[in-house]
């Protein structure tokens, strides 16, 4: 028997997983940022580091907020698409502007960290053959 499930409960479970690759993204830039600094990664890698750290991101948030669903497809792309979004407004305010190119970067580098879950994600029912078998031996 299927339940239906409210809409609302689809809402939270993506702002779950917008707030979650939101806070990783800028923990990673965080870390990148200190290492920069410190002359593990040079100036050239900079780039580069930016957007492994926003691929890294949006492949943990997109499997935080699409998990324990059923639609998960749509439920990643929702996810990777807000993050997106959350990320370009923090650019915007924080950098004082953004450019077409470095946008189109990042939304590259997140789609790809965003299709990695589904790619991930098991197809079939786990778990369930061999508690079936033993019930059908059983009778």
């Amino acid at each position: 028997m299927e339940k239906t499930v409210n809409t609302a409960w689809y809402a939270k479970k993506c702002a779950l997983g917008t707030l979650v690759c939101c806070g990783t993204e800028l923990v990673l830039l965080v870390l990148a940022s200190a290492l920069i600094l410190r002359g593990a990664i040079s100036e050239e890698m900079a780039n580069g580091a930016v957007l492994a750290c926003a691929a890294v991101a949006a492949f943990l948030g997109c499997m935080i907020g699409a998990r324990k669903t059923s639609k998960r497809a749509m439920m990643t792309a929702g996810c990777a698409a807000s993050a997106w979004v959350t990320m370009q407004v923090i650019g915007f305010f924080v950098y004082d502007g953004l450019t077409p190119e470095r946008s189109l970067e990042l939304a590259a580098a997140m789609a790809v960290g965003a299709v990695v879950p589904l790619l991930l994600q098991r197809n079939g029912k786990k778990g369930r053959g061999a508690k079936a078998r033993a019930r059908r031996k059983r009778r």
